[in-house]
């Protein structure tokens, strides 16, 4: 009998906030997912910005390589779609006879969206909420509700004041201000009727739809990317005042490159201003989001049991990158900055009595999503990609994925453009800033990243090496900016 696989994928999410990874994110349907599977330690995203990592985990190459390298809905240069549909994972589990459907968030393409590519289910092509997208609006009008431009937001924060009233439609919210200025606000619907019980309802639709075939099924949530609306049953959940500063929310970016201390002083300078108690309220918030949608995870896979599927049925959690929520000096977002907040991400597979271990160190990469599931699905995978299968490791028959893992990063849409390479081996990682510092950090004895050590001469031997690693890495993968990095490493 042929595995299903449901996939699950949140978006923009530190992964050592989750209670899976010692977070105080109350996720209890995920922690269990992870207890029932193989937990990845060290899994990362190819490019912690959402287009080309989607893009990564959908065609199993690595962006340079699908050619989406910012976010499509604002590009000002480059790819705006996936101009091969061969070449995304539906193409070869289509031919194989799989049901392939697709709930929830795109942000691949501008025009083209999942049905484009082979999937049934959502077709808006772009970002998506919380502007408008017409399968959302669809939805609530099915359930009786008057639709997306009736929604109430009560008590928004973010850079713009709106303290002349409390409640605000969301249409005039996304009129208002850039929802990347928007941070969060509590949602004047019941929990069901929400983004997230959106995606669950569809995504159960779609598992009654395939009960009876093979079926590849993935569940995307929009959040808990900012803005942070979780509904009135779980907005308040995290108590701000339990929410400890960071370690790291008081760097200097001494010995950083310069554009961390730009990003901070003009793009959000009311975070800059008002300290950790404003950042206290936004990342409760962000966390009773997370909740909120861990909870319809379970509703999930609570109709996967009751369907009979779930022995049969291998399940993904992941994001598609992760966030920085105030650390290092107050940064929000993701951008022209490679912590391990923005760039290490959940992974859990729940892959059925093949496990043999509960936690993994293995180096990973979400972008091996792609090759772990045609393995699982016995699907022959095509050699020009840049994904490994993790099946080996899940089942013990191999002790890495990966020896080290890289990311890469071009800049961010209209923000403007920033080249940088990161290689992540052993307990090291070394960032390459062709046009600023780079950065070389031991995260054994230094995880908040706070200390560049890329002029410690005591460092010099390792930093040579992983230099090496890192040019090979880019080499092989055929990137065009190998040879000159090569040479600007000073190699």
């Amino acid at each position: 009998m042929k595995k299903n696989v449901l996939f699950i994928m949140v978006d923009q999410v530190i992964a050592n906030t989750l209670g899976s990874y010692a977070g105080i994110c109350q996720t209890p349907n995920t922690d269990n997912l992870s207890k029932e599977g193989v937990t990845f330690d060290n899994a990362y995203t190819p490019l912690s910005i959402c287009s080309p990592a989607r893009a990564s985990i959908f065609t199993g190459k690595l962006p340079h390589r699908h050619g989406i390298l910012y976010n499509t809905t604002t590009q000002p240069y480059g790819k705006s779609e996936i101009d091969d549909e061969k070449s995304v994972i539906t193409h070869y589990l289509l031919n194989a006879g799989y049901k392939c459907g697709y709930v929830g968030k795109w942000h691949i393409g501008v025009n083209k969206g999942p049905r484009e590519y082979g999937f049934e289910g959502t077709k808006h092509a772009g970002y998506g909420l919380p502007d408008f997208v017409e399968d959302y609006d669809e939805f609530l009008k099915e359930q009786g509700h008057f639709g997306w431009d009736t929604i109430q937001i009560k008590n928004p924060i973010g850079e713009t004041d709106f303290s002349q009233k409390t409640t605000w439609l969301l249409p005039e919210l996304t009129k208002e201000v850039n929802c990347g200025n928007l941070y969060s606000g509590v949602i004047d619907l019941p929990t069901n009727l929400t983004e997230s019980g959106f995606v669950a309802a569809r995504t159960i639709e779609l598992l009654k739809k395939y009960k009876d075939k093979p079926f590849f099924i993935t569940a995307a949530f929009w959040g808990p990317h900012h803005p942070a609306f979780p509904s009135p049953e779980f907005a308040g959940m995290h108590n701000p005042e339990n929410i400890q500063e960071w370690k790291n929310f008081r760097d200097d970016l001494s010995n950083k490159p310069h554009i961390q201390k730009r990003y901070i002083k003009y793009l959000h300078k009311s975070l800059s201003a008002k300290g950790w108690k404003l950042w206290q309220k936004i990342i409760a918030a962000h966390f009773d989001f997370m909740s909120m949608i861990d909870f319809q995870i379970g509703k999930i896979l609570n109709e996967l049991k009751n369907l009979g599927l779930d022995k049969n049925t291998i399940v993904i959690f992941t994001s598609d990158h992760g966030d920085t929520l105030g650390c290092h000096n107050g940064l929000w977002d993701k951008g022209p900055y490679m912590y391990e907040e923005t760039y290490k991400v959940p992974l859990i597979i729940r892959a059925g009595e093949n496990i043999v271990q509960n936690r993994c160190s293995s180096f990973a990469s979400n972008m091996d999503i792609f090759s772990t599931i045609l393995d699982i699905c016995e699907v022959s995978k095509p050699n020009d990609i840049d994904s490994c299968s993790l099946l080996p490791v899940i089942e013990g028959r191999q002790e890495k994925a990966r020896k080290n893992v890289t990311g890469q990063f071009y800049g961010f849409d209209i923000r403007g453009m920033h080249f940088q390479n990161m290689i992540r081996f052993e307990n090291y990682k070394y960032i390459f800033t062709p046009s600023d510092i780079d950065e070389l950090y031991d995260l054994n004895n230094d995880p908040y990243e706070l200390n560049n050590l890329i002029d410690n001469p005591k460092y010099t031997k390792i930093l040579k090496e992983l230099k090496l690693h890192l040019y090979q890495e880019m080499k092989t993968s055929k990137n065009p900016f190998a040879d000159f990095s090569h040479k600007l490493m000073g190699l």
